[in-house]
């Protein structure tokens, strides 16, 4: 089963007024929903009524507003039907449900796939009485399955050395890969009118479209600064401190310290005497203020050293380990994608776990 999105907007159903019980039967979910599309097409501040509030306060209902502009009349003299509800789990307070979503016209159905279609269930949070949507993702933006081609994806004119015209600059003399955000997810950072490539999310996200991981940048989580324990963090936590760590972290929670200028070294070795060189060489570095992130990450190869910085990226085999290789990859990157002008200012902390 599957669920929606018109022009990358996470349409799902939203439950309002489910009052009197706690939970929600099938036909509510499904008149609600429909509800839900008939508002985004005929009365946006009614649709923005079922974002939670955690939503709302990440999204404001101007943003919302202009990236749901294209979607306004797309009913028409239709009707909105939704069915073949799923609830997939349900606590007192929270539901997680699927279904399908068709327009019809006549005594024809027209199923709402291709560039809608958007796989998962939907989460649901009731708030004052009435469910709203958990899922706010993708309000205003979100990322796309596949690379976009040229023409969707054409770059705008920045300003020179603003921080989407460094993100879009492939400069051949830096160390590693680079890796096209913009490209990739169809926007620039800073992007207020439509996809950004730092948008905060509230879910699991797939970095599979940067075509390896670890990622270099993207969506990623940023509910509130995380603690230095990653076995003490919340959910949804980034950045996280900079520092020395023997336990993993989300990526979701360490892309976000590469918004903040930082570089981030990944590592998946066996070899503890390696393991010992990088923690002294990343000791050097924070030692004189730079903003580094060092862990274990298992989902890279095994014996194998990935550095990040906002857009680049440099993999190697652990054998082909040098502290000159990683120690110019900083000197290089570290800060020099520097959107929100942290550099220069003394780190978050050096504490290590």
């Amino acid at each position: 089963m599957k669920r929606f999105v018109l022009f990358s907007i996470p349409l799902v159903m939203i439950l309002a007024a489910c009052s009197g019980s706690s939970g929600a039967s099938k036909s509510d979910i499904a008149n609600t929903a429909e509800d839900f599309y008939r508002a985004l097409s005929d009365d946006p501040p009614a649709a923005y009524t079922y974002l939670s509030e955690d939503c709302k306060a990440e999204i404001g209902y101007l943003d919302f507003v202009a990236t749901i502009n294209d979607f306004h009349g797309f009913i028409g003299e239709g009707e909105v039907e939704v069915k073949d509800v799923e609830v997939v789990e349900q606590t007192h307070d929270h539901i997680t449900a699927d279904y399908d979503v068709f327009l019809k016209s006549g005594d024809e159905e027209i199923p709402l796939t291709g560039q809608l279609d958007l796989e998962g269930p939907t989460r649901l949070v009731k708030e004052d009485g009435q469910w709203r949507f958990e899922d706010c993702a993708g309000y205003p933006t979100s990322a796309p399955t596949s690379t976009p081609d040229a023409q969707a994806v054409a770059t705008p004119t920045f300003e020179p050395d603003s921080p989407a015209a460094v993100e879009a600059d492939g400069d051949p003399s830096l160390p590693g890969e680079f890796i096209d955000l913009q490209a990739i997810y169809g926007g620039y950072w800073g992007n207020q009118d439509g996809v950004n490539t730092a948008s905060h999310r509230r879910e699991e996200i797939d970095y599979s479209v940067q075509g390896e991981l670890p990622p270099a940048g993207g969506p990623h989580w940023g509910a509130g600064a995380c603690p230095p324990d990653p076995d003490l963090a919340p959910t949804f936590c980034g950045p996280v401190p900079w520092g020395i760590y023997r336990s993993p972290w989300p990526a979701e929670s360490v892309v976000h310290n590469m918004e903040h200028s930082g570089v981030i070294i990944w590592y998946n070795t066996s070899d503890q005497q390696l393991t010992d060189q990088l923690e002294a060489l990343v000791q050097q570095n924070l030692a004189t203020g730079k903003f580094i992130v060092l862990m274990p990450y298992f989902d890279i190869q095994s014996e194998t050293i990935a550095l990040t910085a906002w857009g680049w990226r440099d993999k190697f085999a652990a054998g082909e380990y040098s502290d000159q290789r990683v120690q110019e990859f900083i000197d290089r990157l570290e800060c020099h994608f520097d959107p929100e002008a942290l550099c220069g200012e003394p780190p978050l902390s050096d504490d290590s776990v």
